[in-house]
């Protein structure tokens, strides 16, 4: 079914029926979304302002698709733009898990230090950072397009994947025949 959506109130309604249809609880159906039962109510009662983010959590997790009509824009004008944005928040994502990682001391030590190199040998909160470190560096670099601007960022990004891939021939052996 489409439906037009003007205004946040339409969104909220778009929510509620989809949930509703679904017959579920809105505690529940915040729960296996991974947000508040507090943010859903929001969402559904079309609050003016909500984090983009939780939104899409909310919309793709009752199945909810959203397209939209753009006048006048070619797709290769939209695509275009649309890939830097994709890049620009994986960039911010990846500046956001190097001062996690910062914090941790992870950047510029051999992010494999652990005697087997893998994750579960470090505290939960190391381990996450590491993990959220090497995923957003692999984004950084999907979403690189080939006009990209040379950065710092994905130096680091590259920096990053480069220590992974050490850490893992590492361990199953391969990097042994290299030294």
């Amino acid at each position: 079914m489409h439906y037009t959506i003007d205004q946040p109130s339409d969104i909220g309604g778009v929510i509620r029926a989809a949930r509703k249809a679904q017959q579920l609880r809105q505690d529940d159906a915040a729960g296996s979304m991974g947000v508040s039962e507090s943010f859903l109510g929001k969402a559904e009662a079309g609050a003016e302002s909500v984090q983009w983010g939780k939104l899409f959590l909310i919309l793709q997790g009752l199945g909810v698709r959203v397209s939209v009509d753009i006048p006048d824009a070619d797709e290769g004008l939209l695509k275009a733009q649309s890939m830097k944005a994709q890049h620009r928040a994986a960039v911010r994502a990846f500046r956001a898990a190097e001062q996690t990682a910062e914090k941790w001391k992870l950047r510029g030590e051999r992010l494999s230090a652990a005697p087997t190199g893998t994750l579960d040998t470090f505290s939960p909160e190391r381990a996450k950072a590491i993990a959220a470190l090497f995923h957003t560096a692999k984004r950084v670099l999907d979403t690189a397009s080939l006009d990209a601007r040379a950065s710092d960022t994905l130096t680091r990004a590259r920096n990053v994947l480069a220590h992974a891939e050490d850490a893992s021939e590492q361990k199953t052996g391969k990097g042994n025949a290299r030294k």
